[in-house]
């Protein structure tokens, strides 16, 4: 569904991010708005980092291509100029997870990262972000372009409408609908991302909870390559959700356990057939 991040980092800006022809290493995020897509950016900072670079027109060609309105050539050709552009290691994002084939075979060389969150938190935090971002729009206090944002949340929720956030009572009326359909999508879309990353040698990916994520400071750097103590600790936490209680008990968190029970039980037992996808987080050093 839907949002990016109102905190951008100074990383993300267009001018910070000149044409470069050598990298010394390529980590590519797919994972999810909500996250952790920030403090991914975040804690390379002293490597180079973008979030959500290019966001409108890479999103844009990634719906196109879902859609078949695009060949996969031309999202092929617009990822690279976009990766040429930016010229950092680290690419973190939270769009690349809709069509996360077309970004593996389009830079083979790569190193992958997916962090999972569990489905009830994630949608808790997604409709928090939702909010308050429709919210600043309403009021005039964000000026962000997301001419982009009906086709992308309705990858998330086919019957998506922006009504649904004009207030808590218009949120709470499409609860029965919209809840179900994240859910599904959470579970799905995970596991299209999962078969994704197959393709990828297990050196050159890192599947790993968002619970752990704190934790997994030596995955990060053992997979890019770099000292961990390079790494930036503090930035683990970045673009926190604001009022997850309020959204929870909006929701009503019977409701929302039930619904994603099954979800999670369904991408548990996936990933039960499928060991060594899920990593675990190494020993600090």
């Amino acid at each position: 569904m839907f949002r990016f991040a109102l905190l951008l980092l100074a990383c993300c800006v267009a001018s910070c991010n000149p044409p470069s022809s050598h990298r010394p290493f390529h980590l590519v995020n797919l994972s999810f708005p909500r996250t952790a897509t920030t403090s991914l950016a975040g804690i390379f900072q002293r490597h180079g980092a973008t979030h959500e670079f290019m966001r409108v027109e890479t999103i844009n060609a990634l719906l196109n291509y879902r859609d078949g309105k695009q060949t996969a050539a031309a999202v092929r050709q617009l990822l690279l100029e976009r990766a040429r552009l930016s010229g950092k290691p680290v690419d973190s994002a939270a769009f690349l997870f809709l069509s996360p084939e077309i970004v593996i075979e389009t830079f083979p060389k790569a190193k992958f990262v997916f962090v999972v969150r569990d489905c009830e938190s994630w949608i808790v935090s997604l409709l928090d972000m939702e909010m308050r971002v429709f919210d600043s729009i309403r009021r005039g206090q964000n000026s962000i372009d997301f001419s982009y944002h009906p086709r992308y949340a309705r990858v998330l929720s086919p019957h998506f409408s922006e009504q649904m956030l004009l207030d808590e009572a218009s949120l709470k009326r499409a609860i029965p609908v919209l809840i179900p359909e994240l859910a599904h999508f959470w579970r799905s879309q995970s596991i299209v991302v999962f078969e994704s990353m197959k393709a990828v040698a297990p050196a050159n990916r890192l599947i790993i909870r968002l619970v752990d994520f704190s934790n997994a400071f030596s995955n990060f750097a053992h997979l890019a390559g770099v000292p961990e103590n390079s790494l930036v600790r503090q930035n683990v936490h970045l673009n926190r959700d604001a009022f997850p209680e309020q959204i929870q008990k909006l929701i009503g968190p019977s409701f929302l356990s039930n619904i994603c029970s099954k979800e999670q039980r369904t991408l548990d037992n996936y990933l039960n057939r499928n060991p060594g996808l899920l990593n675990v987080p190494l020993p600090g050093k």
